[in-house]
């Protein structure tokens, strides 16, 4: 045995007022010394293999408190806690503990990976006090570097007594367990199970100071370290710069932009005109949230959970469909197109069938589009509506018909897709085709500047001599914009000659003389469209993971036009078609470089990015809001 090796043995059995012990990545024990046999009363042989949740009081377990413990240390290095801990007899006892990660350095990974945790526990009010625990395991983890290699990380408060730390070191991945990533809870999700259980009103954090009851809520309102970290780079951003990498490849700010953002704001998701029937339906996926959206016999577009209240399966596993009922294909329960559950075999006397209908969503339409919000109160959509009807209302699109539809998987996170789309500093450059007849003005492409531009203000007076809406505007929230913009030279739509691409317009209620270029809309998080006087395209964006995103693209035109007579599908689609895989090559590359260590965001250019800034902006406050004390006390 190495010197090292012997050293660190000696200084881990020979502290016998600690129990010390290592967790694998899966937080099952996997070394055990002799203090902690003594203080929890376990042997080596009775203990290594089990999860370390085994000490845990059962409220603090069925709270998910034993990997909020882990989350922390992996987020932050180390994780310092006081609570009580079980012996094996049944009996607790107060306890300070202090749980350091172990990562890997030779991890090719963006992200080192986790080896797992060192836990260094003090019984009750140790004559040395908790900062004693905390130079143990600071000692303890300096061993591992000598004996391994690696380094120590260390925050700036000083090594010994309060510094956040973490320590890598160079151990082969190929000869560890399989890595078991505890599950990372989202704070809501914290908050209304752990905080439910222990009838406490703020989520459980790091905890310093005098002893108190498991889960006691600390001074102030606290959130989980993700929330924190999150604050914390959101405030540090430097105004003018794009957002740091973490931001587009970290699994756990994605699902904090799932919970925060797509769980919680209205979302664009198809066009009325795809129901066109009493029980047509169409599906889609959010997040972890199936969705069916059908259409009932009185004509009212309804959204659920397509989740079966019975087993859980999909009711309708189909993208889309006809049915006079919606008929799950487990068990056969079946469901009327309101919801209401309608029929159950074979379950027996005293069933209530009344309060198994499916989950509703919160489902609005405006103009032809459809939006849903999967919160449990939904923002008021009043604005929404307020806003887009006066622009999409003379397109007519919920008397229009989907002539095409394409569907590609970015390989980007989605926020890179939406910031390629708020500029066109890159067209010239990347879309020969588009290029041709959708103008790179900053003035047309931003959100500012329009109405200081002599060609735009002429075509919006215009426009609005016909009675279409037409100046720019940006909802107060920046999260919707509306706008009329002119196209290139004489160009009346998206094809390589600028000519209308379908021969009858898409509504009658637009002057067939009256070149109204393309209304140009946007809806964070979902959807950015563009609506001509021949035919209308949307564009909906759902994440899938942190560095994948699905864009459909639909090409919207009059009902009664006819492929083939009123206009090629070919010319109809080419230029988006072309520009949608110019962009998925974009943003791929964008990743791959924003995905290295060494990135850092430089300035936005305040000629051409001005959109760029405004959806980041957008972004973070939307964050800052729904991460701050304010609004997590009503959460809580």
């Amino acid at each position: 045995m190495r010197r090292s090796e012997e050293r660190f043995r000696l200084l881990v059995e020979n502290a016998p007022e600690y129990a010390i012990f290592m967790l694998d990545p899966n937080g099952r024990v996997s070394t055990w010394n002799g203090g902690a046999q003594r203080i929890k009363g376990s042997t080596a042989e009775e203990i290594i293999g089990k999860h370390f949740s085994i000490f845990y009081p059962q409220d603090a377990k069925e709270g998910g408190w034993t990997d909020h413990e882990l989350q922390v240390a992996t987020e932050e290095g180390r994780f310092v806690d006081t609570g009580w801990r079980v012996r094996k007899d049944g009996t607790t006892f107060w306890a300070h503990v202090i749980i350091t990660a172990l990562r890997d350095a030779r991890a090719a990974h963006a992200v080192q990976r986790n080896l797992g945790w060192t836990q260094v526990l003090l019984r009750g009010e140790s004559p040395k006090g908790p900062e004693a625990g905390l130079g143990l395991g600071l000692a303890l983890c300096k061993q591992l570097v000598e004996q391994h290699g690696g380094s120590i990380r260390a925050a700036s408060q000083g090594e010994d007594k309060g510094a956040t730390f973490s320590v890598v070191l160079p151990v082969s991945i190929a000869q560890l367990q399989e890595e078991g990533t505890p599950r990372i809870r989202s704070r809501r999700r914290l908050a209304s199970s752990s905080l439910r259980k222990s009838g406490r009103h703020a989520p459980p954090t790091i905890r310093e100071g005098k002893p108190s009851p498991f889960l006691a809520v600390p001074t102030g309102t606290s959130m989980s370290t993700i929330s924190n970290r999150v604050l914390r780079s959101l405030r540090e951003r430097a105004p003018g710069a794009g957002l740091t990498r973490d931001f587009y490849t970290d699994a756990e700010i994605f699902a904090l932009d799932l919970e925060e953002i797509f769980y919680q704001d209205w979302l664009f998701v198809a066009h009325s005109t795809e129901l066109p029937d009493a029980g047509s339906y169409l599906t889609l996926q959010v997040g972890e949230y199936p969705i069916v959206l059908t259409r009932t016999a009185d004509g009212v577009v309804r959204a659920f959970i397509n989740s079966c209240r019975h087993r859980g399966a999909r009711v309708c596993p189909e993208a889309a469909g006809k049915a006079a009922k919606l008929v799950c294909p487990y068990h056969q329960w079946t469901y009327n197109l309101d919801g209401r559950l309608f029929a159950a075999r074979q379950m027996g006397p005293g069933f209530d069938r009344s309060q198994l209908g499916l989950k509703p969503v919160c489902c609005e339409t405006v103009a032809g589009y459809i939006f849903v919000c999967l919160a449990a109160e939904a923002p008021d959509f009043g604005p929404t509506r307020r806003q887009l009807e006066p622009y999409l209302l003379p397109h007519r699109l919920s008397e229009a018909r989907v002539a095409f539809r394409s569907t590609l998987i970015e390989e980007g996170n989605w926020k890179l897709v939406w910031e390629n789309n708020r500029e066109c500093y890159h067209c010239a450059a990347n879309h020969p085709e588009l290029a041709r007849t959708f103008s790179d003005r900053p003035t047309v492409t931003s959100v500012s500047g329009a109405e200081d531009d002599p060609l735009i203000a002429e075509h919006w007076r215009r426009c609005e001599s016909a009675a279409l809406a037409s100046q720019f505007q940006l909802s107060p929230d920046g999260q919707m914009r509306t706008a009329r913009m002119p196209l290139v030279g004489p160009a009346v739509s998206y094809t390589l000659t600028g000519h209308a691409a379908v021969k009858r317009p898409l509504s009658d209620s637009i002057p067939s003389n009256l070149n109204i270029g393309a209304l140009l809309l946007f809806h964070y998080p979902t959807t950015w469209n563009h609506g001509l006087a021949d035919h209308a395209v949307s564009f909906r964006v759902l994440p899938l993971g942190p560095t994948r995103t699905e864009l459909t693209t639909k090409w919207l035109v009059h009902r009664n036009a006819v492929e083939g007579v009123d206009y090629d599908l070919n010319e109809l689609t080419q230029v988006w078609l072309a520009t949608n895989e110019q962009d998925r090559r974009i943003v791929r590359e964008i990743q791959i470089g924003m995905s290295c260590p060494a990135y850092e965001p430089g300035p936005l250019s305040n000629v051409t990015e001005g959109g760029v800034k405004q959806f980041i902006d957008w972004y973070c406050t939307r964050l800052e809001q729904r991460l701050s004390p304010d609004a997590l006390r009503k959460v809580c």
